[in-house]
């Protein structure tokens, strides 16, 4: 093996590795988005609305985060 071939290798194997590490990265951060319990930050959500309008809000229901390819925040109120 000439030293070209040598160096394109070694740029392959980079390259491989710092798309690798990129999948990784997002899978974890994937999963750990997936995993978080939001339902804890009920009582936050609460306290600040208190904090800043002076109402009660009432959080029924859980809270829960899907994630998808179109990027956008829905509010879903059931009554």
């Amino acid at each position: 093996m000439c030293e070209k071939e040598w160096i394109v290798v070694k740029w392959k194997w980079a390259l491989g590795i710092v798309f690798a590490s990129i999948v990784l990265f997002g899978v974890a951060v994937y999963v750990i988005l997936l995993s978080y319990n939001y339902n804890s930050l009920k009582p936050e959500i609460t306290r600040a609305v208190k904090d800043d309008t002076g109402r009660e809000l009432t959080l029924g229901g859980d809270i829960s985060l899907k994630i998808g390819f179109t990027p956008a925040q829905r509010l879903l109120l059931r009554m």
